[in-house]
Protein backbone atom coordinates (compact mmCIF):
# COMPACT_ATOMS: atom_id res chain seq x y z
CA UNK A 1 0.00 0.00 0.00
CA UNK A 2 0.98 3.35 -0.57
CA UNK A 3 2.87 5.31 2.06
CA UNK A 4 0.72 8.08 2.16
CA UNK A 5 2.02 11.03 3.90
CA UNK A 6 -0.88 12.77 4.41
CA UNK A 7 -4.25 12.18 6.53
CA UNK A 8 -6.74 9.55 5.05
CA UNK A 9 -10.29 10.71 3.59
CA UNK A 10 -12.85 10.36 6.26
CA UNK A 11 -15.76 9.86 3.84
CA UNK A 12 -16.45 7.16 2.83
CA UNK A 13 -16.10 5.36 -0.60
CA UNK A 14 -18.50 1.61 -0.56
CA UNK A 15 -16.33 1.55 3.21
CA UNK A 16 -12.97 2.45 1.69
CA UNK A 17 -11.24 5.90 2.00
CA UNK A 18 -9.17 7.41 -0.71
CA UNK A 19 -5.53 8.11 0.75
CA UNK A 20 -5.10 11.80 -0.55
CA UNK A 21 -6.98 14.50 1.33
CA UNK A 22 -5.17 17.52 -0.35
CA UNK A 23 -2.64 17.97 -3.23
CA UNK A 24 -2.33 16.82 -6.50
CA UNK A 25 -3.01 14.20 -8.63
CA UNK A 26 -0.96 13.53 -11.73
CA UNK A 27 -1.34 11.32 -14.57
CA UNK A 28 1.45 11.37 -17.04
CA UNK A 29 1.28 9.04 -20.30
CA UNK A 30 0.84 7.99 -23.50
CA UNK A 31 -3.33 7.62 -24.82
CA UNK A 32 -5.07 5.39 -23.06
CA UNK A 33 -4.12 7.91 -19.97
CA UNK A 34 -4.80 10.35 -22.22
CA UNK A 35 -8.22 9.41 -22.73
CA UNK A 36 -8.13 8.94 -26.29
CA UNK A 37 -9.60 5.12 -25.72
CA UNK A 38 -11.98 3.50 -29.06
CA UNK A 39 -15.17 4.94 -27.38
CA UNK A 40 -13.85 8.74 -27.06
CA UNK A 41 -16.32 11.30 -28.50
CA UNK A 42 -13.89 14.27 -27.61
CA UNK A 43 -15.82 14.78 -24.78
CA UNK A 44 -14.04 17.66 -22.30
CA UNK A 45 -13.20 15.93 -20.07
CA UNK A 46 -13.58 12.26 -20.65
CA UNK A 47 -14.69 10.87 -18.33
CA UNK A 48 -14.48 6.80 -18.81
CA UNK A 49 -10.51 7.09 -18.65
CA UNK A 50 -8.57 6.40 -15.91
CA UNK A 51 -8.68 10.12 -14.49
CA UNK A 52 -12.26 10.64 -15.15
CA UNK A 53 -12.68 7.48 -13.59
CA UNK A 54 -10.92 8.40 -10.27
CA UNK A 55 -12.43 11.75 -10.34
CA UNK A 56 -16.04 10.56 -9.83
CA UNK A 57 -14.86 7.87 -7.21
CA UNK A 58 -14.23 10.86 -5.27
CA UNK A 59 -17.03 12.64 -5.85
CA UNK A 60 -19.17 9.42 -5.04
CA UNK A 61 -17.21 9.07 -1.94
CA UNK A 62 -18.96 12.27 -0.62
CA UNK A 63 -15.94 15.13 -1.02
CA UNK A 64 -17.32 17.40 -3.18
CA UNK A 65 -16.49 20.68 -2.03
CA UNK A 66 -12.41 21.34 -2.46
CA UNK A 67 -12.42 18.77 -5.54
CA UNK A 68 -11.06 19.89 -9.33
CA UNK A 69 -10.50 18.42 -12.12
CA UNK A 70 -7.82 19.89 -14.62
CA UNK A 71 -6.90 17.93 -18.20
CA UNK A 72 -4.11 19.14 -19.58
CA UNK A 73 -2.73 19.03 -23.34
CA UNK A 74 -5.66 18.27 -25.52
CA UNK A 75 -8.42 19.05 -23.33
CA UNK A 76 -6.88 21.86 -22.02
CA UNK A 77 -9.17 24.33 -20.30
CA UNK A 78 -9.05 27.29 -22.16
CA UNK A 79 -11.87 25.92 -24.08
CA UNK A 80 -14.06 27.11 -21.08
CA UNK A 81 -12.53 30.72 -21.59
CA UNK A 82 -14.30 33.72 -24.06
CA UNK A 83 -11.73 35.17 -26.41
CA UNK A 84 -11.68 37.96 -28.68
CA UNK A 85 -10.80 37.87 -32.62
CA UNK A 86 -7.34 37.57 -32.89
CA UNK A 87 -6.46 34.26 -30.47
CA UNK A 88 -5.28 31.26 -32.81
CA UNK A 89 -6.03 27.26 -31.75
CA UNK A 90 -2.78 26.20 -32.59
CA UNK A 91 -1.51 22.65 -32.36
CA UNK A 92 1.44 22.28 -30.65
CA UNK A 93 2.09 18.78 -31.49
CA UNK A 94 5.89 17.75 -32.77
CA UNK A 95 7.42 20.67 -30.02
CA UNK A 96 7.30 18.06 -26.74
CA UNK A 97 4.42 19.89 -25.73
CA UNK A 98 1.21 18.04 -27.58
CA UNK A 99 -2.08 19.40 -27.63
CA UNK A 100 -3.35 22.85 -28.36
CA UNK A 101 -3.55 26.12 -26.94
CA UNK A 102 -4.00 29.74 -27.37
CA UNK A 103 -1.78 31.92 -28.93
CA UNK A 104 -1.49 35.77 -29.98
CA UNK A 105 0.70 38.91 -30.56
CA UNK A 106 -1.75 41.36 -31.24
CA UNK A 107 -1.56 44.11 -28.26
CA UNK A 108 -5.00 44.91 -26.59
CA UNK A 109 -6.38 41.19 -27.28
CA UNK A 110 -8.20 39.44 -24.35
CA UNK A 111 -8.90 36.26 -22.92
CA UNK A 112 -11.63 36.65 -19.74
CA UNK A 113 -13.43 33.43 -17.82
CA UNK A 114 -15.12 32.63 -14.47
CA UNK A 115 -13.37 31.05 -11.83
CA UNK A 116 -14.63 29.99 -7.73
CA UNK A 117 -11.99 29.74 -5.47
CA UNK A 118 -9.38 31.89 -3.55
CA UNK A 119 -6.65 31.02 -6.21
CA UNK A 120 -5.96 30.87 -9.68
CA UNK A 121 -3.27 29.29 -11.60
CA UNK A 122 -2.42 30.51 -15.50
CA UNK A 123 -0.10 28.19 -17.36
CA UNK A 124 1.69 29.75 -20.19
CA UNK A 125 4.10 27.77 -22.87
CA UNK A 126 5.90 30.34 -23.91
CA UNK A 127 9.48 29.90 -25.22
CA UNK A 128 8.96 25.99 -25.41
CA UNK A 129 7.45 26.28 -28.32
CA UNK A 130 10.33 27.31 -30.97
CA UNK A 131 8.25 29.23 -33.08
CA UNK A 132 6.13 31.23 -30.00
CA UNK A 133 8.64 33.30 -27.42
CA UNK A 134 6.46 34.84 -24.94
CA UNK A 135 5.60 38.18 -24.99
CA UNK A 136 3.99 40.34 -21.95
CA UNK A 137 0.35 40.22 -20.31
CA UNK A 138 -1.54 41.95 -17.57
CA UNK A 139 -3.68 40.23 -15.86
CA UNK A 140 -6.58 41.76 -13.66
CA UNK A 141 -9.12 40.41 -11.47
CA UNK A 142 -12.93 41.36 -10.49
CA UNK A 143 -12.41 44.45 -12.58
CA UNK A 144 -9.11 45.43 -9.74
CA UNK A 145 -5.99 47.00 -11.60
CA UNK A 146 -4.45 44.85 -14.08
CA UNK A 147 -0.59 42.81 -13.03
CA UNK A 148 2.02 42.96 -15.51
CA UNK A 149 3.17 39.38 -16.22
CA UNK A 150 6.66 39.20 -17.88
CA UNK A 151 6.47 35.61 -19.89
CA UNK A 152 10.03 36.19 -22.03
CA UNK A 153 12.34 34.67 -20.00
CA UNK A 154 11.23 31.19 -18.97
CA UNK A 155 10.00 28.61 -21.31
CA UNK A 156 7.01 27.69 -19.16
CA UNK A 157 5.56 29.86 -17.36
CA UNK A 158 2.57 29.90 -14.17
CA UNK A 159 1.52 32.83 -12.64
CA UNK A 160 -0.63 32.45 -9.35
CA UNK A 161 -2.46 34.62 -7.69
CA UNK A 162 -3.67 33.85 -4.10
CA UNK A 163 -5.72 35.36 -0.93
CA UNK A 164 -8.88 35.77 -2.75
CA UNK A 165 -12.16 35.70 -1.12
CA UNK A 166 -13.90 31.94 -1.43
CA UNK A 167 -16.21 33.16 -4.34
CA UNK A 168 -16.41 33.28 -8.08
CA UNK A 169 -14.42 35.91 -9.87
CA UNK A 170 -14.10 37.07 -13.35
CA UNK A 171 -10.12 37.13 -13.98
CA UNK A 172 -9.76 39.06 -18.10
CA UNK A 173 -6.22 38.85 -19.54
CA UNK A 174 -4.35 41.05 -22.01
CA UNK A 175 -1.68 41.24 -24.36
CA UNK A 176 0.27 43.93 -23.34
CA UNK A 177 3.34 44.21 -25.05
CA UNK A 178 5.08 41.74 -27.95
CA UNK A 179 8.12 42.68 -29.29
CA UNK A 180 9.95 40.60 -32.37
CA UNK A 181 9.02 37.02 -32.91
CA UNK A 182 7.00 37.58 -29.42
CA UNK A 183 3.60 35.22 -28.81
CA UNK A 184 1.27 34.75 -25.81
CA UNK A 185 0.76 31.27 -25.66
CA UNK A 186 -2.15 30.40 -22.80
CA UNK A 187 -2.67 26.68 -22.38
CA UNK A 188 -5.24 27.05 -19.50
CA UNK A 189 -5.87 27.30 -15.92
CA UNK A 190 -6.20 25.21 -12.32
CA UNK A 191 -7.63 26.45 -9.01
CA UNK A 192 -5.73 24.88 -6.31
CA UNK A 193 -8.70 23.19 -4.02
CA UNK A 194 -8.00 21.06 -1.55
CA UNK A 195 -7.39 18.06 -3.95
CA UNK A 196 -6.93 18.12 -7.51
CA UNK A 197 -6.92 15.12 -10.18
CA UNK A 198 -5.04 16.12 -13.40
CA UNK A 199 -4.32 14.49 -16.58
CA UNK A 200 -1.27 15.11 -18.70
CA UNK A 201 -1.91 11.96 -20.86
CA UNK A 202 -0.35 12.64 -24.62
CA UNK A 203 -1.17 10.33 -26.99
CA UNK A 204 1.98 9.16 -28.88
CA UNK A 205 4.45 9.74 -26.20
CA UNK A 206 7.16 6.90 -25.29
CA UNK A 207 9.61 7.33 -22.46
CA UNK A 208 12.53 8.98 -24.59
CA UNK A 209 10.30 12.30 -24.31
CA UNK A 210 10.21 12.26 -21.03
CA UNK A 211 14.15 12.31 -19.68
CA UNK A 212 16.48 15.55 -20.68
CA UNK A 213 15.91 18.94 -20.99
CA UNK A 214 13.20 20.43 -22.44
CA UNK A 215 11.33 17.35 -22.16
CA UNK A 216 7.74 16.03 -21.90
CA UNK A 217 8.16 15.62 -18.26
CA UNK A 218 9.60 19.43 -18.03
CA UNK A 219 6.43 20.57 -18.91
CA UNK A 220 4.11 18.36 -16.97
CA UNK A 221 4.86 21.08 -14.13
CA UNK A 222 6.29 18.95 -12.21
CA UNK A 223 8.01 21.48 -9.94
CA UNK A 224 5.18 23.64 -9.44
CA UNK A 225 2.63 21.25 -9.31
CA UNK A 226 4.54 19.07 -6.81
CA UNK A 227 2.21 16.14 -6.78
CA UNK A 228 1.36 14.12 -4.14
CA UNK A 229 0.94 11.22 -6.05
CA UNK A 230 1.91 10.38 -10.22
CA UNK A 231 0.58 7.84 -11.99
CA UNK A 232 2.81 6.52 -15.05
CA UNK A 233 1.78 4.87 -17.61
CA UNK A 234 4.00 4.71 -20.42
CA UNK A 235 5.91 1.40 -22.41
CA UNK A 236 3.15 0.63 -25.01
CA UNK A 237 4.92 3.19 -27.80
CA UNK A 238 8.40 2.29 -26.50
CA UNK A 239 7.75 -1.43 -28.24
CA UNK A 240 6.00 0.37 -30.82
CA UNK A 241 9.02 2.74 -31.30
CA UNK A 242 11.62 0.08 -30.94
CA UNK A 243 13.16 1.75 -28.06
CA UNK A 244 15.70 -0.79 -26.31
CA UNK A 245 14.27 -2.39 -23.33
CA UNK A 246 17.25 -1.24 -21.57
CA UNK A 247 16.81 2.16 -22.70
CA UNK A 248 13.11 2.12 -21.57
CA UNK A 249 14.09 0.87 -18.23
CA UNK A 250 16.46 3.61 -17.93
CA UNK A 251 14.27 6.39 -18.80
CA UNK A 252 11.64 5.08 -16.74
CA UNK A 253 13.57 5.08 -13.62
CA UNK A 254 14.61 8.50 -14.55
CA UNK A 255 11.35 9.63 -14.78
CA UNK A 256 9.88 7.72 -11.37
CA UNK A 257 13.29 9.50 -9.56
CA UNK A 258 12.12 13.11 -10.28
CA UNK A 259 8.18 11.95 -9.05
CA UNK A 260 9.04 11.05 -6.33
CA UNK A 261 10.87 14.64 -5.68
CA UNK A 262 7.22 15.55 -5.02
CA UNK A 263 5.36 12.45 -3.72
CA UNK A 264 4.32 8.75 -4.39
CA UNK A 265 4.45 7.51 -7.83
CA UNK A 266 2.20 4.07 -8.78
CA UNK A 267 3.54 2.44 -12.49
CA UNK A 268 0.62 0.90 -14.27
CA UNK A 269 1.15 -1.61 -17.09
CA UNK A 270 -1.30 -1.66 -19.80
CA UNK A 271 0.84 -2.69 -22.84
CA UNK A 272 -3.01 -4.36 -24.42
CA UNK A 273 -2.44 -4.96 -28.08
CA UNK A 274 0.09 -7.11 -27.60
CA UNK A 275 1.09 -11.06 -27.12
CA UNK A 276 2.70 -11.85 -23.54
CA UNK A 277 5.70 -12.65 -25.34
CA UNK A 278 6.12 -9.43 -27.03
CA UNK A 279 5.45 -7.45 -23.65
CA UNK A 280 6.78 -9.69 -21.33
CA UNK A 281 10.58 -7.89 -21.66
CA UNK A 282 9.24 -4.54 -20.90
CA UNK A 283 6.80 -5.77 -18.28
CA UNK A 284 9.77 -7.18 -16.57
CA UNK A 285 11.55 -3.86 -17.00
CA UNK A 286 8.65 -1.69 -15.49
CA UNK A 287 8.60 -4.31 -12.24
CA UNK A 288 12.15 -3.82 -11.83
CA UNK A 289 12.07 -0.27 -11.43
CA UNK A 290 9.07 -0.45 -9.56
CA UNK A 291 11.08 -2.36 -7.15
CA UNK A 292 14.60 -0.52 -6.83
CA UNK A 293 12.32 2.39 -6.60
CA UNK A 294 10.12 1.28 -4.25
CA UNK A 295 6.85 2.27 -5.83
CA UNK A 296 3.76 0.40 -6.71
CA UNK A 297 3.25 -1.62 -9.62
CA UNK A 298 -0.19 -2.26 -10.74
CA UNK A 299 -1.32 -5.01 -13.37
CA UNK A 300 -3.99 -3.57 -15.78
CA UNK A 301 -3.41 -6.08 -18.70
CA UNK A 302 -6.94 -6.71 -19.64
CA UNK A 303 -5.10 -10.16 -20.18
CA UNK A 304 -2.53 -11.96 -22.17
CA UNK A 305 -4.10 -12.44 -25.18
CA UNK A 306 -5.47 -9.39 -27.34
CA UNK A 307 -7.23 -11.17 -29.73
CA UNK A 308 -9.66 -12.64 -27.00
CA UNK A 309 -9.48 -8.68 -25.01
CA UNK A 310 -11.02 -7.74 -28.67
CA UNK A 311 -13.32 -10.10 -29.07
CA UNK A 312 -14.76 -9.29 -25.48
CA UNK A 313 -14.82 -5.67 -26.14
CA UNK A 314 -12.18 -4.33 -24.06
CA UNK A 315 -10.00 -2.93 -27.24
CA UNK A 316 -10.34 -1.36 -29.74
CA UNK A 317 -7.97 0.17 -32.36
CA UNK A 318 -5.48 -0.74 -30.22
CA UNK A 319 -6.97 1.31 -27.56
CA UNK A 320 -9.23 0.38 -25.08
CA UNK A 321 -12.85 0.70 -24.71
CA UNK A 322 -15.14 2.08 -22.19
CA UNK A 323 -15.26 -1.12 -20.92
CA UNK A 324 -11.73 -1.68 -20.77
CA UNK A 325 -10.90 1.52 -18.67
CA UNK A 326 -13.51 0.35 -15.98
CA UNK A 327 -11.84 -2.68 -15.93
CA UNK A 328 -8.39 -1.22 -15.58
CA UNK A 329 -9.45 1.29 -12.91
CA UNK A 330 -10.31 -1.60 -10.85
CA UNK A 331 -6.96 -2.65 -10.40
CA UNK A 332 -5.98 0.66 -10.12
CA UNK A 333 -8.60 1.71 -7.30
CA UNK A 334 -6.96 -0.92 -5.36
CA UNK A 335 -4.24 0.54 -4.35
CA UNK A 336 -5.97 3.93 -4.17
CA UNK A 337 -8.52 3.37 -1.86
CA UNK A 338 -7.85 1.77 1.72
Amino acid sequence: MLGNRLSLLIQKKHGFSFNYTTGNVLFIGDSAIAGQGADDDGGLPINSCLSGLLKTAIVNSGKNSGYGYQSLWERSSYYLATWSANWTVVSTGGFGIGGTSLVSNVVAETISFGFTGTNINLMFACNFHPSYAGGQIDVAIDGGGAVRVDLTSTPMHTYTVTGLADTTHTIVITVAVIGINEYVMFDGWYVDNDLMVMNAGLAGSDTTQYVGSGSLLEYCFLDTLEPVLTIIGLGANDFNNSVPVSTYQTNLNAIVLKAQEHGDVILLDYMIDYSEDQRLAYREAMQAVATARGCEYVDCLLGNDSTAAIAAGYIADGHPTNTGYALMYAELEKVLFS
